[in-house]
């Protein structure tokens, strides 16, 4: 039987910089703010931790123009209607590639063999990668929800 992690154990993490380990704050032991009652941020209340700057903003350059006025809110609305824009200028360069490429292609693939339209068998090859990224990033996910879900408890 093998001996348990002493960092996990300990809640330890290590250091972003790759440094030694150190005891991971827990929220229900981070000092609250007496001014507004919240939780002080971390850098205030470990300043013993190298915690990043959070304090710094990007300012724009001189002149440089707003993608949208002041004050107008972004709406759900507003987002679907700019990802059905995109989705058909994809759709018609997808329309173009498919009419431009309608000559047939001789297919071998284990031991089958067929004849389809080359837009189809790139379309087809194009689709079965994808579906080989789906199927590893959802595993990645998976195994990350589960490690967060045990470090929780």
């Amino acid at each position: 039987m093998s001996q348990p992690d002493p960092a996990k154990a300990n809640n330890e993490t290590p250091l972003a910089d790759g440094g030694p380990l150190a005891p991971s704050p827990r929220l229900d032991t981070v000092p609250l703010d007496p001014a507004s009652g919240n939780p002080a941020p971390l850098d205030q209340a470990y300043p013993d931790r190298p915690y990043p700057d959070t304090t710094s903003t990007v300012t724009p350059a001189p002149g440089a123009a707003s993608s949208r006025p002041a004050g107008v809110p972004r709406t759900r609305a507003g987002a679907a209607w700019v990802a059905i824009c995109a989705a058909a200028v994809v759709f018609l360069a997808l329309i173009i590639f498919i009419a431009q490429n309608t000559a047939s292609t001789q297919i071998t693939f284990l031991g089958l063999h067929g004849s389809l339209p080359l837009a189809a068998a790139l379309l087809a090859a194009a689709l079965a990668g994808a579906g080989l990224v789906l199927v590893i990033g959802t595993t990645r996910i998976a195994q990350l929800r589960r490690l967060a879900r045990s470090r929780a408890k």
